[in-house]
């Protein structure tokens, strides 16, 4: 089954035969153009316009990525998006809805209020958000013909939400770190290229370790050390993803660095405030290579071996849900 898939550690894979990179070739002059006139048209339109600005980026970036000679394609449409978000704002009309109307019943109400409108819109509504967003989002993206596929369940996602909203308090924040961790391996191993399987292997103590110790060392630094703490935790993470298809493996390699974190932030920082926020598509296209030029894939696997298992068309309420929430300042993760 697929939840009981394995693959070798990090530790028992010392040596794979063949080294892949992803090759972005978008150009920071090309996506200007793009995003100047995706932010003017939703202004022009009063954010109307949004979901088809989204799928216009999303094309561009996936058509400009390759991965052995074959461009990624994304095939969502506005229209899409569109629909789903409207239905997205009906749902979370009527969550602030019930939470205005608590807030007028007394001040008893709004501390329950308070209370349901964060279990209910962060707890029960996020999942939901999350898990229908990959699933909309891979069923529309696909590499030469063979489409990506999501194959997590909302009860599943709930649960771990679930024991977040417990442990987290109860631990005073500590059980974080094994909440994103959860939020991880739920995603990789229900995620798809065709019949090739993805793993996260990371666990929660390990990155707890690491940003107790990025934590303290910034503070005693004076913030200096957080590009390099922040490096430590590229490295762990994307670093703890396998690939398993049949008996063939493959493994992440990183080299993100404390100056390479540096540089990128600092000098997107700089982009964006001399620019007014018109250099903004150059700090984009400045992190998509960043990410990419320092990840590898180190594997045995045979790309031209994958076959096509995906075939379900997920529904847009997920994905439209995400974007409201983003759009009303409500992305929690």
């Amino acid at each position: 089954m697929d939840s009981t898939t394995t693959i070798p550690s990090a530790t028992q894979q010392t040596q794979f035969p063949s080294s892949k990179k992803l090759v972005f070739k978008g150009k920071s002059n090309e996506f200007f153009s793009i995003y100047i006139g995706n932010v003017l048209l939703s202004i022009i339109t009063l954010g109307i316009y949004y979901p088809w600005a989204r799928v216009k980026i999303l094309k561009y970036l996936y058509n400009e990525t390759e991965f052995e000679g074959s461009n990624f394609t994304f095939h969502g449409t506005g229209k899409e998006i569109f629909m789903g978000m409207l239905k997205a704002f009906g749902i979370l009309a009527v969550v602030f809805g019930i939470y205005l109307a608590c807030l007028k019943s007394g001040n008893l109400y709004i501390i329950l209020s308070g209370f349901i409108f964060y279990i209910i819109a962060i707890i029960i509504i996020t999942p939901a958000a999350i898990v229908g967003s990959l699933r909309y989002r891979t069923s529309r993206s696909e590499w030469r013909g063979i489409y990506f596929g999501y194959r997590g369940t909302y009860k599943a996602m709930l649960i771990i939400f679930l024991k977040g909203l417990f442990f987290i308090p109860l631990t005073l924040g500590i059980y974080s770190n094994w909440f994103i961790t959860n939020i991880y391996k739920e995603v990789l191993k229900n995620f798809r290229l065709g019949n090739l399987k993805f793993i996260y292997d990371g666990t929660g103590a390990e990155l707890f370790y690491i940003n107790l110790k990025g934590f303290i060392l910034t503070i005693l630094t004076l913030g200096i050390y957080s590009f390099r703490y922040q490096s430590h935790k590229y490295n762990y993470i994307f670093g703890s993803i396998r690939l398993a298809q049949d008996s063939n493996t493959g493994r992440i390699k990183t080299s993100f660095t404390g100056w390479r974190v540096f540089k990128l932030m600092i000098g997107n920082i700089f982009i964006v405030l001399f620019t007014v926020g018109l250099g903004t598509p150059w700090a984009i296209i400045r992190s998509i290579n960043f990410f990419i030029n320092n990840t590898e894939l180190k594997s045995i696997i045979n790309f031209n071996e994958i076959v096509q298992t995906e075939t379900t068309q997920a529904g847009t309420t997920g994905e439209g849900l995400m974007d409201s929430m983003d759009a009303l300042d409500l992305q929690l993760i």
